[in-house]
């Protein structure tokens, strides 16, 4: 019996136990991580114009990120 793509990435996303589960679970936690990180250091007000630029950069793409990730769950 062949797999359909959403059985797959149903299999991904929610099944934990498999290696493609662990590794989307880890890389969200980074992501997770990442974006708090993002989200302090934009605050800090002695960062220079360039690096909050790439810090609102970032910021946008761990939105689409996890928009993405949201959106795969539905």
């Amino acid at each position: 019996m062949r797999t359909t793509v959403r059985e797959r990435w149903r299999r991904v996303i929610f099944e934990h136990v498999t290696r493609a589960g662990k590794t989307l679970d880890v890389v969200l936690i980074v992501a997770i991580v990442g974006s708090v990180l993002v989200v302090m250091l934009d605050r800090l007000p002695t960062i220079p114009a360039r690096a909050q630029r790439a810090l609102w950069h970032l910021e946008w793409f761990f939105t689409v990120l996890f928009t993405l990730e949201y959106a795969a769950r539905l």
